[in-house]
């Protein structure tokens, strides 16, 4: 393609005026639609990671949710889980009997389950540490 013939004002440096050839207005023009069709491109470009951001973002935050549930989840299992056993175990419905040196018993206490009188259960239940 011929170079563009450009007159340039000599002493401003402003382009007075250019002559293009009709191959080179066609030319230009053809890049100016193609100009164009790059920023509706772009656009819907734009578009569509502004979409996948937020979908991004809302799933991050769900996530956290998840997580933050899992972890409640697990600290109530954990509190349930050492109530059930200390319920399920035998000595909790055993007196603390004390002997002396000799032998002789001299104290038959109350069992661990009269002390407690459902305590542990009703903390769990609550959320507190049993």
């Amino acid at each position: 393609m011929e170079e563009v013939e450009i007159n340039v004002d000599g002493l401003t440096d402003e382009i007075k005026s250019y002559e293009l050839t009709p191959e080179q207005y066609k030319w230009f023009l053809l890049q100016a639609t193609k100009v164009q069709e790059l920023e509706l491109d772009r656009n819907d470009w734009k578009d569509e990671a502004g979409k996948w951001n937020r979908r991004y973002h809302t799933s991050e935050k769900n996530h956290l949710e998840t997580m933050e549930f899992l972890d409640s989840t697990s600290n109530q299992y954990k509190r349930l889980k050492e109530a059930l056993e200390f319920y399920a175990d035998g000595e909790t419905y055993t007196d603390d009997r004390q002997y002396t040196s000799t032998g002789t018993l001299v104290h038959t206490g109350f069992t661990k389950i009269e002390c407690d009188c459902g305590e542990k259960a009703r903390r769990a239940l609550k959320g507190e540490s049993t």
